[in-house]
């Protein structure tokens, strides 16, 4: 533990604000920085914890830029490795960019572009080896604890899958006895009235879903720390997932009327739903965002951005055991997200779309005296990169066939991609330094052409926010062409666009 007793995890404290972030200084790298080579003569293989959240965007954190998150255990731990601030995932869903990232198979390979593909038989290849395989081949003891949410395969050899949420609440109501005002629960308006904020109804069993992993994976922390051999421990938390609503004292932690928040009819809203491709307006239009007050959307933000608080809480509970169990010199400790949502901008309050909200999430990267501390990455990458990386970091050898590349070797990804089927559409995207571009490719399983592939095309150095889709004018022409006819090849052979 020498070294690292200036940047101290600090659970328990609601008052303690981003100050790790400050520690050291944000910078711009494009280029890989190559890890630095072990001293110490450790020759045993690493361990690694893996900390995946759902539905988390990167402005959640401070160590992401954000002047007022609550984020201390994330930001300390950002400040003993690096921060990957362009980090895309392969589907803006769960189950195909949870098999992408598992498998290291684009969706058009594992077939699976959408949820509906979640907990069932006979998706996957037989004989298809996730990462968690290859690292249980080379001797490591693999578990996961939590969220699941892929198509069955013997990926762990030890899996609590569980998903406590929806014993507990449900996607559009709290159950008897919980009072709905008493929790301050806020729903989208209409038909499908999803809670977007409110206070978590504390169960009988007297934790949160969060706790509750974080306690299982701490036991299970304890047996491998004492049996001396490698692991592997993914501690997968449901939150920020929609339903949101946040334990508390978290439901306190942000002032509504001082968190920054877009959501509602704003002018900006407006015109930025204005330029969209239609696929993107019905979307909007369904959610309903623009119907939600803007001081109703500010508590929303207020309760999405205190859940993820709470997780950071849990995250700092779990590097706390990790640090009395002296494995901190030894072990990568890994953080990222399956895809991020959208809190009112554009009227949307969801996931599915390859908005920067969606489509972009936090991907942190610690290993004391190995990977490089403070340091702040914007090449573009992708998840279906962490399993590379890893085995490059462990010192074994991918399978044939697996894509994604090693986050530290010498190359740099020009483009990333992601698909999703959502409804009778199948869209695709490319994100380039310069450009985010995506379009139809099928409706109802018909191929659709690029006369009618209602694009988006944001010009990311003059639009960082994405409001302006370009995708209309003529000076954009070839831009258009050039990127869909990439998604085009992309989708036919992966490896191609990347060689």
């Amino acid at each position: 533990m020498s070294g690292i007793s200036r940047r101290q995890f600090v659970f328990g404290s609601l008052a303690a604000g981003s100050a790790a972030a400050a520690t050291f200084a944000a910078g711009s790298h494009a280029a890989a920085a190559a890890p630095a080579r072990r001293t110490d003569g450790a020759a045993r293989r690493p361990n690694i914890i893996w900390i995946q959240t759902d539905e988390q965007r990167p402005d959640s954190l401070g160590c992401y830029g954000s002047a007022w998150a609550r984020t201390p255990n994330l930001d300390c731990l950002a400040a003993r490795g690096t921060v990957f601030h362009e980090c895309h995932v392969q589907s803006p869903v769960c189950v195909p960019c949870r098999t992408s990232m598992l498998s290291g198979r684009y969706p058009q390979e594992t077939g699976v572009f959408d949820n509906t593909k979640a907990n069932k038989d006979g998706v996957l290849a037989p004989g298809l080896k996730m990462f968690p395989n290859l690292f249980a081949d080379a001797g490591y003891r693999t578990a996961s604890f939590g969220k699941w949410h892929t198509p069955k395969h013997p990926t762990w050899q030890t899996n609590n899958a569980f998903d406590i949420f929806h014993n507990v609440v449900g996607y559009y109501e709290l159950p008897a006895p919980y009072s709905e005002s008493e929790h301050r629960v806020v729903k989208r308006p209409g038909a499908s009235p999803i809670i977007l904020g409110g206070i978590y109804p504390y169960h009988d069993w007297g934790t949160t879903i969060s706790s509750h992993v974080t306690d299982l994976a701490i036991a299970w922390l304890r047996e491998a720390a004492a049996a001396g051999e490698p692991f592997l421990l993914r501690v997968s938390h449901v939150w920020p997932h929609t339903p949101v609503l946040v334990p508390r004292p978290w439901d306190a932690i942000y002032d509504p009327d001082r968190i920054p928040c877009n959501g509602g009819d704003t002018a900006a809203n407006r015109e930025a739903f204005a330029g969209r491709a239609a696929y993107d307006r019905q979307f909007a239009a369904k959610q309903k965002g623009m119907e939600i007050p803007v001081e109703t959307w500010r508590r929303i933000c207020a309760d999405y951005y205190g859940l993820c608080a709470h997780v950071d809480h849990e995250v700092g509970r779990l590097m706390r055991v990790v640090e009395e169990l002296g494995l901190t010199g030894n072990t990568i400790i890994a953080y990222n997200a399956d895809h991020g949502k959208s809190l009112g901008e554009a009227g949307l309050c969801e996931k599915g779309t390859f908005d920067r909200e969606v489509w972009r999430v936090p991907f942190l990267l610690s290993w004391p005296g190995v990977i490089p501390e403070g340091e702040h990455r914007r090449d573009l990458m992708e998840l279906i990169d962490f399993g590379p990386t890893l085995f490059a970091l462990a010192g074994l050898r991918p399978d044939p066939g697996r894509h994604g590349r090693n986050l530290f070797d010498s190359r740099e990804s020009e483009a990333v991609y992601g698909v999703i089927d959502l409804g009778p559409f199948r869209r695709a995207a490319v994100r380039t330094r310069r450009y985010r571009f995506d379009c139809t490719l099928a409706i109802k399983g018909e191929s659709v052409g690029y006369e009618a592939c209602d694009p988006n095309l944001f010009d990311l150095a003059q639009d960082p926010g994405e409001i302006y889709n370009l995708a209309a004018g003529p000076e954009t022409k070839a831009v258009r062409k050039e990127l869909y006819d990439r998604i085009r090849r992309w989708m036919r052979d992966p490896a191609s666009v990347y060689s």
